[in-house]
C-alpha cells in the first residue's frame, strides 16, 4: 500500500472520533475525504444526539424572541428539527411570526 496511506491510517487509528482527528490532525483529517479514503474511519465511535421531544423543542424556542433569531442563533440545529418536523408554526407563538421587534413590542 501507498506510505502516504499508511501514514493516514496510522493517525486516523490514534483518534477515537472524527471530531478529534479534525482537531488533532486537519490537514490529514482533510485528505482523508479529498481522497475518498472514509473507510479509516470505521473504527471511530460515532457520536449521535437524542432526537429532541416536542416540548424540548418548545422550551428552547421559548428562548428566542424571533424565528429569525432562533434560526439564527445557537440552536439552529433544534430549529432545524422542528422544521423538518413541520412544528415551527406549533412551537412558536403567533406574536412571533412573522412580526418585526418594534411591531411585536408595540
Amino acid at each position: 500500500m501507498n506510505p502516504y496511506i499508511e501514514k493516514l491510517r496510522d493517525r486516523a487509528r490514534l483518534c477515537r472520533t472524527r471530531g478529534e482527528m479534525q482537531k488533532r490532525f486537519p490537514s490529514e483529517y482533510r485528505e482523508i475525504h479529498r481522497r475518498g479514503l472514509t473507510f479509516l474511519f470505521d473504527h471511530m465511535q460515532r457520536k449521535r444526539r437524542q432526537k429532541y421531544t416536542v416540548e424540548e423543542l418548545r422550551q428552547i424556542a421559548g428562548r428566542y424572541m424571533s424565528r429569525t433569531d432562533f434560526k439564527n442563533g445557537d440552536d439552529s440545529s433544534a430549529y432545524m428539527a422542528a422544521w423538518r418536523r413541520g412544528l415551527i408554526d406549533e412551537i412558536c407563538p403567533p406574536s412571533r411570526q412573522g412580526k418585526h421587534l418594534h411591531e411585536a413590542a408595540q
